[in-house]
């Protein structure tokens, strides 16, 4: 093989894999956060719901459940202040920053596994339910303080 394939075949190789390792990385879909922001805001049994606390907050800030959707779409997963491994409730924190104004949000979202026992499907089959509902537990940013306790 002469030295110009060799060239030829190395350039070729290196193109196609730095295409495929850009595309890979550029979407960050596999992303831990990602995954967890994904199941949060897709749940296929219960959509996100808000709890008296922020609704509280919400309306206080001047937000609804779309804004607060955004947030944790576009928003960040705090790890280490979240506490996935815990039950029946996982707990993350989210956090966001608004690229209009410079506020930072914190978000806590908690994941939960609730079993029903002894429900009767369409066929009479009865059986265990299992929701997991995603409720957003607080709303909160140090620019605004809301008293919703």
């Amino acid at each position: 093989m002469t030295t110009k394939k060799r060239i030829a075949i190395f350039s070729i190789s290196a193109v196609l894999t730095s295409a495929i390792l850009f595309n890979m990385f550029w979407s960050g879909d596999w992303l831990p956060g990602n995954q967890v922001k994904k199941a949060l805001l897709e749940n296929p049994t219960q959509s996100l719901q808000l709890t008296d606390q922020s609704n509280c907050e919400l309306k206080c800030l001047g937000l609804n459940l779309a804004d607060a959707k955004q947030m944790i779409k576009f928003g960040e997963v705090n790890f280490s202040k979240s506490s996935p491994r815990t039950k029946p409730c996982k707990k993350y924190i989210i956090e966001f920053e608004d690229p209009k104004t410079g506020d930072l949000f914190e978000l806590e979202v908690d994941w939960c596994k609730e079993e029903i026992e002894n429900v009767t499907n369409d066929d009479g089959v009865e059986g265990t339910k299992i929701n997991e509902p995603v409720y957003l537990k607080s709303v909160s940013t140090k620019v605004t303080n809301c008293d919703c306790n």
